[in-house]
């Protein structure tokens, strides 16, 4: 009975012990591949949207959408998140309100350099029952 008994309590302290070692390497796992795919930021990633021929009328097929490659975003690889249909949606939003690139100068402060920031100015609409009741455009 004392060798089934020391046996059992050895096998269990094994199994926990394998089962905290193996969630310990997994945790680290997922620590590592977090860290490098987005903390670490690469150079030639940063600036694979900055390009001149891109603005508001064709951003949307040139992004990243999850689930499916750069600009081939359809229901096959969308699905169950989001539909392809809400990515159509949005490129004729845009093309029907195109924005506009607007530069302006950094906040100036001590010690820091002044520089010219460019982003895009996007108009607000309203919503017709919104307009309608004399709301105010929303604003970011």
């Amino acid at each position: 009975r004392r060798r089934a008994a020391a046996w059992c309590g050895g096998s269990c302290c094994f199994l926990v012990a394998v089962g905290l070692a193996g969630w310990f390497a997994f945790v680290h796992y997922l620590t590592g591949l977090a860290i490098k795919r987005m903390l670490i930021i690469e150079e030639d990633t940063t600036r694979r949207f900055c390009r001149s021929d891109l603005d508001m009328s064709n951003i949307t097929r040139n992004l990243w959408w999850p689930g499916c490659k750069f600009g081939a975003a359809d229901d096959q690889c969308s699905q169950p998140c989001y539909s392809a249909k809400l990515i159509a949606e949005m490129d004729a939003f845009n093309k029907a309100h195109p924005g506009k690139l607007v530069s302006y100068p950094s906040r100036a402060r001590p010690g820091y350099e002044t520089v010219l920031l460019t982003g895009w100015w996007l108009p607000a609409t309203r919503a017709p029952s919104a307009a309608a009741a004399g709301a105010p455009t929303p604003r970011v």
